[in-house]
């Protein structure tokens, strides 16, 4: 018995210090993020970048899940927010690597793979905030006039109908040497090089239910050569595959109550989410709260102006403690504070806010909304709240810019 307690004392030693996973970088500067989003690595600049030093993105993070615990919420932030580089940060050992290999199970999920020399992206689309569809999608040709297309059809799943259909679309799709039969059954077949008007010749044939045009996609390349993908967005071929889902989030293990200016510049983020974080209920423990003067300090340094700070607990006293905390924090006596506190919607009642335009807040009022919704019902510690039946206390607080010095303070004001 007392073995097991020295043991677990020194897992928590450990697991609090500087170093125990080599990733506390001195500064932002020597973080190398490019293990982390290896496809936002900026290859053209890396050409320049001598050996042990950090290797660019093409943009930085901007989004941070302190004290991410299984991931969850990092998951469903993928496709909620696809333009930004989200990182995960979670102090346990093992948690971290359970999470990182979710994320690498997710990637590898979603990844390319080559086939008769193409390389092949699993095809995917974002409908309510998550990944949908396994659809192979390719182009054969990445000619504005002559693209591959997928097929829908009522025939029967056997040769003799998938003959039929060839047929049908040969003859509909004249000058047939142009046509490219590439796999598929007789219900649901890819055919290359077709024009939009043929496309439209074997939309209207009998027999074919739909007929759509496929759009992530890689040229075909020869054996031994540099893959060449063909980006639909800006109709542009590039040597740099798009990246795939899952490809903007990550985590890392870190002690942030130490150590997040190491990996965050000033500014840099445009949110931070704390949620559901350890109460500490005894007050000499207190101090260990991830919501702390001090550190409020610190997630106004790395915030930017505008940026929000999203908590969630089921503690009411921890609730009450971190509105404390964010609200006091930055003014002496009748100054502005650093934080303003945002207006959030009721539970279950966010769809009003995301739907609607009532209330004023336009966009910024319907992004709150929908990334309260996410921290309430995606994390594993609020869906473990719903089960039973607990109460979820929500926060959101918005920085404000930085005060002027006295030197730019107009003269007249």
């Amino acid at each position: 018995m007392a073995s097991n307690k020295r043991q677990k004392r020194e897992e928590y030693r450990k697991s609090h210090q500087e170093g125990g996973d080599g990733t506390s970088p001195v500064s932002p500067a020597q973080m190398d993020w490019s293990p982390y989003f290896p496809a936002f690595t900026d290859r053209d600049a890396t050409k320049n970048v001598q050996e042990g030093q950090p290797k660019p993105l093409i943009k930085p993070v901007t989004v941070a899940d302190i004290g991410c615990g299984f991931g969850g919420l990092l998951v469903a932030l993928a496709p909620m927010l696809p333009n930004e580089l989200i990182l995960g940060m979670e102090i346990r050992t093992q948690v971290t690597e359970f999470v990182q290999d979710r994320i690498s199970a997710l990637r590898a999920q979603h990844a390319p793979f080559t086939a008769n020399r193409k390389i092949i992206f699993p095809r995917f689309t974002v409908r309510d905030n998550a990944y949908e569809s396994t659809e192979l999608s390719t182009f054969a040709n990445p000619d504005e006039k002559a693209k591959e297309y997928l097929i829908y059809s009522d025939k029967d799943n056997s040769s003799d109908a998938l003959d039929e259909l060839k047929t049908m679309i040969t003859t509909a799709a004249r000058p047939s040497q142009l046509l490219s039969f590439r796999g598929g059954n007789a219900d649901r077949i890819w055919v290359a090089n077709l024009t939009p008007e043929q496309a439209d010749a074997i939309g209207k044939l009998d027999g074919v239910l739909s007929i759509e045009e496929n759009y992530l996609s890689a040229t075909a390349t020869q054996s031994g050569e540099t893959p060449q993908y063909y980006d639909p967005t800006t109709s542009t071929i590039t040597s740099i595959p798009p990246p795939t889902p899952y490809a903007n989030i990550s985590v890392l293990r870190a002690n942030t109550m130490k150590f997040l200016p190491n990996f965050f510049t000033r500014h840099q983020l445009s949110t931070i989410f704390l949620c559901f974080p350890d109460p500490h209920f005894k007050a000499r423990k207190h101090k260990a709260r991830i919501v702390s003067s001090t550190l409020c300090a610190e997630y106004a340094y790395v915030l930017r102006p505008g940026g929000c700070v999203y908590t969630i607990t089921d503690v009411e006293e921890l609730a009450l403690w971190m509105r404390e905390r964010f609200r006091e924090f930055g003014g002496k006596g009748a100054g502005e504070k650093m934080f303003v506190e945002v207006e959030v919607p009721e539970e279950e009642r966010e769809g009003e806010w995301i739907g609607g335009d009532s209330g004023g807040g336009g966009e910024q009022r319907r992004e709150v909304a929908r990334l309260v919704r996410c921290i309430r019902e995606e994390t594993e510690e609020g869906k473990k709240v719903k089960r039973n039946g607990g109460m979820k206390f929500v926060s959101v607080w918005r920085r404000r810019e930085d005060p002027k010095w006295p030197d730019e303070v107009d003269e007249g004001g």
